[in-house]
C-alpha cells in the first residue's frame, strides 16, 4: 500500500470532481431532449412512478416501444423520482396513462444549439422533472468516480487513483450519459464501486464476512439495470483468487456463500416482483435473446469485422445518425496510442507491491461484458444485416479498462518520478 492522499492530492481530486461536475452539469442543462438513447422512455418511467405511486405494471406497456424500458429495475428511476419530489406531477387521467410523446428531434446532434432547437423546445422551466432526473444520474456518476479514486489511491498511489478516475470520468460516453436520463451511466458507476470494493477486500485480505458487502453491491447493480447481473462475475473471480492465492478452499467457499447471502434475497425478490407485475422476470427478453445468443458460432463474430471502425468510433458517441457526431481521426489515434502504451506497461517487470494478481479480478469482468456486447451485435448483423454500435452496452467494462490502463501506465516509470508523471497524465 502506498502513502495516503495528502492535502495537495485531495485538492487535486476536488478540482477533478468539480471539473467533471461542471462539464456534466452543462450537459444536463444544454443537451436537447432525446439527445441520448431512449431518454424519453427512461423519463417516462420516472414520470409513471410519480403519477401512479407504483412500479409500472404490464398493462402500462401498451406499445412495443414502451415495453423496452418499463421492465427495467427501479433503483435508478426511484432515485430520480425522489430527486424531483418537490415538483408536483399531475395524476394520470387515464388507465393506463397516455405515453409521453415528444416531437421527433432530427437536430439533436446539433448540440451547439442546445435547448434552442425549435423542434423540441424543452427547458428546465417547462419540464423540470426531466432535469431533476438528469441530476440524479450526475450524482450517481460522481459517487462512482469517488469510490474508484479511493480504491486506486489505497492500492497504488494517489496519482494512479487520479489517472484511473480521469480515464473513466472523461471517457466521452460516460460524461455524455451522466447528463442524461438513462440507467447506463448509473450502472457504470455501480460497476466502478463493485470493482473497487472487490479489489480492496482481496488486496487487504479481508475475512469472508466482508463478501456479504460485495453481494449487496452486486444486488445494487442488478436493481439498477438487468444486465448488472453480469457483474457477479467479480464474485466468482474473487473466490477463485482466494482459492489459488493462499490455497484455502474453505475460505473461498465461505466467502462465496457470504456474497450470495447478500445478493440472492434481493435478486429473487426482484424476480418475484417482476413476475407479479407480469413483466419479463429477468428483464432481458427484449435485449438479450439468450437462446439465439447461445446458438452463435465463432464464425458469426467474423461478421463484425466490417463494422469495427463504427464500433471504435462509438467510443466518443453512443449512437450516431449516419456517422454525424463522431470525432476527427486524430482523436481516435490519440486514444488508441494512449491505451496501447498503457496496456504494454503490464509486460514490464512487476514493481514492488504491484499486486499483479489483482488483474485476474479485473480481466474476467471486462471480458464478460465485452463478450456480451459483441455477441448481441453479431446476432444483430446476422439476423438484420445492420449494426447500431451503442457503446453504452460495453460502458460498464470501462472501470476495468481504466484500472488496467492506469496501473499499466504507472509501471513504465521509475519510482522517483512516477507520481508526478502519472499525475500529469491524468490532466492530459
Amino acid at each position: 500500500r502506498q502513502s495516503l492522499p495528502s492535502k495537495r492530492d485531495r485538492l487535486i481530486l476536488l478540482i477533478f470532481l468539480l471539473l467533471f461536475f461542471a462539464t456534466a452539469l452543462w450537459m444536463v442543462i444544454r443537451l436537447p431532449a432525446q439527445a441520448t438513447p431512449n431518454e424519453m422512455l427512461h423519463f417516462e418511467y420516472v414520470q409513471l412512478l410519480r403519477q401512479t405511486r407504483n412500479l409500472p405494471q404490464a398493462g402500462l406497456a401498451n406499445t412495443e416501444e414502451r415495453l423496452t424500458e418499463l421492465h427495467q429495475p427501479p433503483l435508478y428511476y426511484g432515485f430520480a423520482a425522489l430527486t424531483g419530489i418537490f415538483e408536483p406531477v399531475p395524476s394520470a387521467t387515464t388507465r393506463p396513462p397516455v405515453p409521453l410523446e415528444w416531437p421527433k428531434n432530427p437536430a439533436f446532434l446539433g448540440t451547439h444549439k442546445g435547448n434552442l432547437t425549435p423542434v423540441v423546445h424543452v427547458t428546465p422551466q417547462n419540464t423540470p422533472i426531466l432535469y431533476a432526473s438528469r441530476m440524479a444520474t450526475l450524482f450517481i456518476s460522481i459517487l462512482g468516480l469517488a469510490a474508484f479514486y479511493r480504491a486506486g489511491a489505497q492500492l497504488y498511489s494517489p496519482a494512479t487513483g487520479l489517472l484511473m478516475m480521469s480515464l473513466l470520468a472523461f471517457q466521452p460516453n460516460y460524461l455524455h450519459l451522466s447528463g442524461s436520463v438513462n440507467n447506463d451511466a448509473p450502472l457504470t458507476a455501480v460497476s466502478a464501486i463493485v470493482l473497487s470494493y472487490t479489489l480492496l477486500i482481496i488486496a487487504n485480505d479481508k475475512n469472508p464476512h466482508w463478501y456479504f458487502g460485495l453481494g449487496l453491491l452486486c444486488a445494487l447493480a442488478v436493481l439498477t439495470k438487468a444486465s448488472g447481473l453480469f457483474l457477479t462475475v467479480y464474485i466468482a473471480a474473487a473466490c477463485i483468487i482466494l482459492y489459488f492465492q493462499p490455497r484455502d478452499l474453505r475460505r473461498a467457499i465461505f466467502s462465496g456463500l457470504y456474497a450470495l447471502a447478500g445478493l440472492v434475497p434481493f435478486w429473487l425478490g426482484w424476480l418475484a416482483i417482476n413476475a407479479a407485475r407480469q413483466m419479463d422476470a429477468l428483464g432481458v427478453a427484449n435485449s438479450l435473446p439468450v437462446d439465439r445468443l447461445l446458438a452463435l458460432t465463432p464464425g458469426d463474430f467474423l461478421l463484425l469485422i466490417p463494422w469495427m471502425d463504427d464500433i471504435w468510433r462509438s467510443f466518443i458517441l453512443d449512437w450516431s445518425a449516419g456517422g454525424v457526431g463522431y470525432a476527427r481521426d486524430w482523436f481516435y489515434i490519440y486514444w488508441s496510442a494512449l491505451l496501447t502504451i498503457a496496456f504494454l506497461g503490464w509486460l514490464r517487470r512487476p514493481q514492488k507491491g504491484s499486486q499483479r494478481h489483482l488483474a485476474a479480478i479485473v480481466l474476467p469482468g471486462i471480458v464478460t461484458i465485452l463478450l456480451l456486447y459483441f455477441a448481441v451485435k453479431a446476432l444483430t448483423v446476422k439476423e438484420a444485416g445492420y449494426l447500431v454500435p451503442e457503446s453504452r452496452w460495453w460502458l460498464p467494462a470501462m472501470p476495468g479498462i481504466a484500472w488496467l490502463a492506469a496501473v499499466g501506465f504507472s509501471r513504465w516509470w521509475p519510482e522517483a518520478g512516477r507520481e508526478k508523471t502519472v499525475q500529469l497524465a491524468a490532466f492530459i
